[in-house]
């Protein structure tokens, strides 16, 4: 956003595989977009992300650590795969690595992931997407009480 608005950049981008990038100037992305056309585009995009970004912001504020991990990690894969560390991960869901690793401990057990070395491998995606939305079941059991 930076290059839109002249501010302090937000964000760094790290690639987790190597890739090739291309630098391009501030001066040099205005040039494109004038000439293409893209300020419809780029405004649209803009807003889409802010919008993702609140309802991130939301889940993360008010669910248990089983259904925002397993929502994560449908969120973040790849296929059936998330290539993140533990700490990535829980960074990702603003949960303690502890509460990540017991969690991943967890749909290991079930068979649902599993684990390696900056990697998560989805095996049953079904029981993930269970898990992920089993803030029903979680509400519902206290409303009974």
């Amino acid at each position: 956003m930076a290059v839109l608005d002249g501010g302090e950049r937000s964000a760094t981008v790290s690639a987790l595989t190597s890739c090739l990038a291309h630098a391009v100037t501030a001066a040099r992305f205005h040039e494109i977009v004038r000439t293409f056309n893209l300020h419809g585009i780029l405004i649209r995009r803009a807003i889409q992300r802010l919008r993702e970004g609140e309802a991130i912001r939301a889940e993360l504020a008010g669910l248990p650590a089983p259904v925002l991990v397993a929502r994560t990690l449908i969120r973040l894969a790849t296929g059936l795969e998330v290539r993140l560390s533990q700490s990535d991960l829980a960074a990702a869901t603003g949960l303690s690595r502890s509460a990540v690793a017991a969690e991943l401990a967890t749909l290991r057990r079930t068979g649902s992931v599993e684990t390696y070395r900056q990697r998560i491998v989805i095996r049953d995606l079904n029981a993930l997407q269970a898990a992920a939305s089993s803030e029903r079941l979680v509400l519902d059991s206290s409303l009974r009480r």
